[in-house]
Protein backbone atom coordinates (compact mmCIF):
# COMPACT_ATOMS: atom_id res chain seq x y z
CA UNK A 1 0.00 0.00 0.00
CA UNK A 2 0.96 3.12 -1.45
CA UNK A 3 -0.30 6.64 -0.70
CA UNK A 4 0.61 10.43 -1.05
CA UNK A 5 -0.97 13.23 0.49
CA UNK A 6 0.18 16.03 -1.37
CA UNK A 7 -1.65 14.87 -4.59
CA UNK A 8 -3.94 12.56 -3.23
CA UNK A 9 -3.39 9.50 -4.10
CA UNK A 10 -2.20 5.81 -3.63
CA UNK A 11 -2.66 2.46 -4.88
CA UNK A 12 -2.66 -1.24 -4.34
CA UNK A 13 -0.58 -3.97 -4.61
CA UNK A 14 -2.46 -7.45 -3.87
CA UNK A 15 0.04 -10.02 -4.92
CA UNK A 16 1.36 -13.97 -3.58
CA UNK A 17 5.40 -13.35 -4.00
CA UNK A 18 7.28 -14.19 -0.90
CA UNK A 19 9.89 -11.50 0.17
CA UNK A 20 8.48 -9.06 -1.87
CA UNK A 21 9.72 -6.47 -2.80
CA UNK A 22 13.13 -6.60 -2.27
CA UNK A 23 14.83 -3.77 -0.20
CA UNK A 24 16.66 -0.67 -2.43
CA UNK A 25 16.58 -2.59 -5.88
CA UNK A 26 13.67 -3.69 -8.24
CA UNK A 27 14.07 -7.11 -8.83
CA UNK A 28 11.88 -10.42 -8.70
CA UNK A 29 12.81 -12.08 -5.68
CA UNK A 30 14.58 -15.85 -5.88
CA UNK A 31 12.23 -17.20 -3.23
CA UNK A 32 9.21 -16.08 -5.70
CA UNK A 33 10.66 -17.71 -8.84
CA UNK A 34 9.91 -21.47 -8.40
CA UNK A 35 6.02 -21.00 -8.27
CA UNK A 36 3.55 -19.32 -10.23
CA UNK A 37 2.20 -16.07 -8.26
CA UNK A 38 -0.64 -13.55 -9.07
CA UNK A 39 -0.53 -10.10 -8.68
CA UNK A 40 -3.19 -6.89 -9.09
CA UNK A 41 -2.12 -3.43 -8.41
CA UNK A 42 -5.17 -0.94 -8.11
CA UNK A 43 -4.76 2.78 -8.43
CA UNK A 44 -7.33 3.51 -5.74
CA UNK A 45 -9.64 6.93 -5.99
CA UNK A 46 -7.76 8.54 -3.27
CA UNK A 47 -6.03 8.90 0.15
CA UNK A 48 -9.09 8.23 2.04
CA UNK A 49 -9.52 5.08 0.32
CA UNK A 50 -6.34 3.50 1.54
CA UNK A 51 -6.76 4.95 4.95
CA UNK A 52 -10.17 2.64 4.80
CA UNK A 53 -8.04 -0.34 3.40
CA UNK A 54 -5.48 0.41 6.32
CA UNK A 55 -8.47 0.35 9.25
CA UNK A 56 -8.98 -3.00 7.43
CA UNK A 57 -5.75 -3.89 8.01
CA UNK A 58 -5.34 -3.18 11.22
CA UNK A 59 -8.69 -4.34 12.39
CA UNK A 60 -9.06 -7.90 10.59
CA UNK A 61 -5.92 -8.64 8.35
CA UNK A 62 -2.77 -8.03 11.42
CA UNK A 63 -0.39 -7.74 8.79
CA UNK A 64 3.18 -8.14 9.56
CA UNK A 65 4.86 -5.02 8.44
CA UNK A 66 7.93 -4.61 5.85
CA UNK A 67 9.76 -1.97 4.98
CA UNK A 68 7.30 0.55 6.42
CA UNK A 69 8.26 4.61 5.36
CA UNK A 70 8.76 7.25 7.92
CA UNK A 71 5.07 8.15 9.23
CA UNK A 72 4.40 11.57 6.95
CA UNK A 73 4.48 14.64 8.56
CA UNK A 74 0.66 15.55 8.54
CA UNK A 75 -0.06 12.96 10.39
CA UNK A 76 2.58 13.11 12.52
CA UNK A 77 -0.52 14.22 15.08
CA UNK A 78 -2.62 11.48 15.18
CA UNK A 79 -1.64 8.21 15.75
CA UNK A 80 -4.50 6.98 15.50
CA UNK A 81 -4.98 7.54 12.00
CA UNK A 82 -4.99 3.85 11.07
CA UNK A 83 -2.45 4.18 8.71
CA UNK A 84 -0.14 5.25 11.00
CA UNK A 85 -0.78 2.55 13.44
CA UNK A 86 -0.19 -0.09 10.63
CA UNK A 87 2.78 1.85 9.35
CA UNK A 88 3.81 1.76 13.52
CA UNK A 89 3.84 -2.24 13.05
CA UNK A 90 0.30 -2.27 15.77
CA UNK A 91 -2.36 -4.41 15.04
CA UNK A 92 -5.75 -5.00 16.97
CA UNK A 93 -5.38 -6.37 19.88
CA UNK A 94 -7.82 -9.15 21.72
CA UNK A 95 -9.31 -12.12 20.58
CA UNK A 96 -12.48 -11.16 19.13
CA UNK A 97 -13.76 -12.82 16.17
CA UNK A 98 -13.71 -9.73 12.81
CA UNK A 99 -14.98 -9.49 9.82
CA UNK A 100 -14.11 -6.15 7.68
CA UNK A 101 -15.74 -5.64 4.66
CA UNK A 102 -14.87 -2.56 2.19
CA UNK A 103 -16.29 -1.16 -0.71
CA UNK A 104 -14.24 1.30 -2.67
CA UNK A 105 -13.34 2.65 -6.27
CA UNK A 106 -10.36 2.76 -8.21
CA UNK A 107 -9.15 5.54 -9.96
CA UNK A 108 -11.06 4.91 -12.91
CA UNK A 109 -14.70 4.17 -11.06
CA UNK A 110 -14.15 -0.03 -11.33
CA UNK A 111 -16.20 -0.75 -8.14
CA UNK A 112 -14.15 -3.26 -5.79
CA UNK A 113 -15.21 -5.32 -2.22
CA UNK A 114 -12.16 -5.80 -0.17
CA UNK A 115 -13.11 -8.49 2.70
CA UNK A 116 -11.23 -10.28 5.35
CA UNK A 117 -11.14 -11.60 8.85
CA UNK A 118 -8.48 -12.10 12.02
CA UNK A 119 -7.48 -15.35 12.96
CA UNK A 120 -9.92 -15.57 15.76
CA UNK A 121 -12.95 -16.05 13.22
CA UNK A 122 -12.53 -19.85 12.52
CA UNK A 123 -14.11 -20.24 9.69
CA UNK A 124 -13.31 -21.23 6.25
CA UNK A 125 -12.43 -17.69 4.27
CA UNK A 126 -14.14 -19.02 1.23
CA UNK A 127 -17.04 -21.31 2.15
CA UNK A 128 -18.36 -19.44 5.15
CA UNK A 129 -17.94 -15.84 3.95
CA UNK A 130 -16.46 -14.90 0.49
CA UNK A 131 -19.28 -17.34 -1.51
CA UNK A 132 -22.16 -16.35 0.50
CA UNK A 133 -21.36 -12.79 0.49
CA UNK A 134 -20.99 -12.53 -3.14
CA UNK A 135 -23.84 -14.93 -3.80
CA UNK A 136 -22.30 -17.44 -6.26
CA UNK A 137 -20.13 -20.71 -6.71
CA UNK A 138 -16.16 -20.44 -6.58
CA UNK A 139 -13.77 -21.74 -8.15
CA UNK A 140 -10.55 -21.69 -6.15
CA UNK A 141 -6.81 -21.76 -7.32
CA UNK A 142 -4.37 -21.78 -4.32
CA UNK A 143 -1.50 -23.68 -3.02
CA UNK A 144 -3.04 -26.25 -0.98
CA UNK A 145 -0.20 -27.97 0.54
CA UNK A 146 -2.94 -29.12 3.18
CA UNK A 147 -6.12 -30.18 3.88
CA UNK A 148 -9.32 -28.59 1.70
CA UNK A 149 -12.91 -27.64 3.35
CA UNK A 150 -15.51 -29.29 2.17
CA UNK A 151 -16.73 -27.74 -1.02
CA UNK A 152 -20.76 -26.87 0.48
CA UNK A 153 -20.46 -23.27 1.78
CA UNK A 154 -22.01 -22.42 5.02
CA UNK A 155 -25.37 -20.98 3.32
CA UNK A 156 -26.34 -24.40 1.86
CA UNK A 157 -26.85 -22.96 -1.11
CA UNK A 158 -23.18 -22.39 -3.31
CA UNK A 159 -20.05 -24.60 -3.41
CA UNK A 160 -16.60 -24.02 -3.46
CA UNK A 161 -14.10 -26.28 -5.39
CA UNK A 162 -10.58 -26.47 -5.66
CA UNK A 163 -8.64 -26.31 -8.99
CA UNK A 164 -5.65 -28.54 -9.99
CA UNK A 165 -3.95 -26.58 -12.32
CA UNK A 166 -3.37 -23.89 -14.89
CA UNK A 167 -3.51 -24.62 -18.93
CA UNK A 168 -3.08 -21.37 -20.93
CA UNK A 169 -3.18 -23.14 -24.12
CA UNK A 170 -6.66 -21.72 -24.67
CA UNK A 171 -5.07 -18.71 -24.90
CA UNK A 172 -2.52 -19.59 -27.27
CA UNK A 173 0.41 -20.13 -25.08
CA UNK A 174 1.53 -23.24 -25.09
CA UNK A 175 2.37 -23.52 -20.88
CA UNK A 176 0.72 -25.55 -18.51
CA UNK A 177 1.55 -26.20 -14.64
CA UNK A 178 -0.07 -28.43 -12.00
CA UNK A 179 -1.40 -26.76 -8.58
CA UNK A 180 2.19 -27.86 -6.23
CA UNK A 181 3.85 -25.22 -8.73
CA UNK A 182 1.11 -22.12 -8.38
CA UNK A 183 1.12 -20.12 -5.60
CA UNK A 184 -2.08 -18.40 -6.24
CA UNK A 185 -4.74 -17.00 -3.90
CA UNK A 186 -7.28 -16.69 -6.92
CA UNK A 187 -10.70 -17.28 -6.79
CA UNK A 188 -13.39 -16.63 -9.82
CA UNK A 189 -17.23 -17.24 -10.46
CA UNK A 190 -17.70 -20.71 -10.98
CA UNK A 191 -19.29 -21.11 -14.83
CA UNK A 192 -22.55 -22.00 -13.27
CA UNK A 193 -22.62 -18.27 -11.39
CA UNK A 194 -24.90 -16.00 -12.94
CA UNK A 195 -22.39 -12.65 -12.24
CA UNK A 196 -19.05 -13.30 -12.80
CA UNK A 197 -16.39 -12.39 -9.61
CA UNK A 198 -12.65 -12.25 -10.32
CA UNK A 199 -11.14 -12.28 -6.70
CA UNK A 200 -7.12 -11.56 -5.88
CA UNK A 201 -5.85 -11.68 -2.20
CA UNK A 202 -3.82 -13.95 0.31
CA UNK A 203 -5.71 -16.47 1.99
CA UNK A 204 -5.22 -20.38 0.92
CA UNK A 205 -8.61 -22.75 0.92
CA UNK A 206 -7.04 -25.21 3.24
CA UNK A 207 -7.99 -25.83 7.29
CA UNK A 208 -5.37 -24.33 8.12
CA UNK A 209 -5.98 -21.23 7.08
CA UNK A 210 -9.15 -20.83 9.37
CA UNK A 211 -6.19 -19.85 12.10
CA UNK A 212 -4.92 -17.33 10.03
CA UNK A 213 -5.93 -13.53 9.30
CA UNK A 214 -6.24 -12.26 5.98
CA UNK A 215 -8.67 -11.73 2.75
CA UNK A 216 -9.32 -11.14 -0.97
CA UNK A 217 -10.37 -8.51 -3.26
CA UNK A 218 -13.35 -8.88 -5.32
CA UNK A 219 -14.07 -7.10 -8.62
CA UNK A 220 -16.03 -7.77 -12.05
CA UNK A 221 -14.51 -8.03 -15.35
CA UNK A 222 -15.61 -10.02 -17.91
CA UNK A 223 -12.89 -10.06 -19.78
CA UNK A 224 -10.41 -11.37 -17.16
CA UNK A 225 -12.76 -13.56 -15.83
CA UNK A 226 -13.47 -15.40 -18.90
CA UNK A 227 -10.01 -16.08 -20.08
CA UNK A 228 -9.44 -17.14 -16.42
CA UNK A 229 -12.22 -19.34 -16.80
CA UNK A 230 -10.66 -20.62 -19.79
CA UNK A 231 -7.16 -21.73 -18.20
CA UNK A 232 -8.57 -22.88 -15.03
CA UNK A 233 -8.57 -26.78 -15.02
CA UNK A 234 -8.88 -30.01 -12.89
CA UNK A 235 -12.00 -29.62 -10.56
CA UNK A 236 -11.77 -32.23 -7.94
CA UNK A 237 -15.14 -31.87 -6.12
CA UNK A 238 -18.64 -31.89 -7.48
CA UNK A 239 -21.91 -30.36 -6.71
CA UNK A 240 -24.15 -31.22 -4.38
CA UNK A 241 -27.17 -33.54 -6.38
CA UNK A 242 -30.46 -31.35 -5.81
CA UNK A 243 -28.60 -28.01 -4.60
CA UNK A 244 -29.83 -24.98 -6.14
CA UNK A 245 -25.98 -24.74 -8.09
CA UNK A 246 -26.54 -28.12 -9.37
CA UNK A 247 -29.68 -27.32 -10.92
CA UNK A 248 -27.95 -23.78 -12.43
CA UNK A 249 -25.46 -26.13 -13.59
CA UNK A 250 -27.69 -28.13 -15.35
CA UNK A 251 -29.55 -25.58 -16.93
CA UNK A 252 -26.86 -24.19 -18.48
CA UNK A 253 -25.78 -27.30 -20.02
CA UNK A 254 -29.12 -27.39 -21.57
CA UNK A 255 -28.67 -24.49 -23.66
Amino acid sequence: MAFDLVTNTAFWLIQSTPKFAPQGTYSFPTPGEPNAQTLLCITLQNADVAKSIANQMFAAQQPNVYLASKIPVDLANDPNDPRVEVMSDQVASGNTPIKVTVPFHSRAGLKFMSMAKNKYRGLDFYNDLLGPALHDNLDVETWEHGATPLPLDSDKIHTVVDMKGIDLNPLGIDLAWSEPDDHAKLAISARSALTHYVCVGDMHFTLAMRRRGGGTVAFQCEALWSSLSEVLVGVTTHLKPGSKAAKEQAALKKK
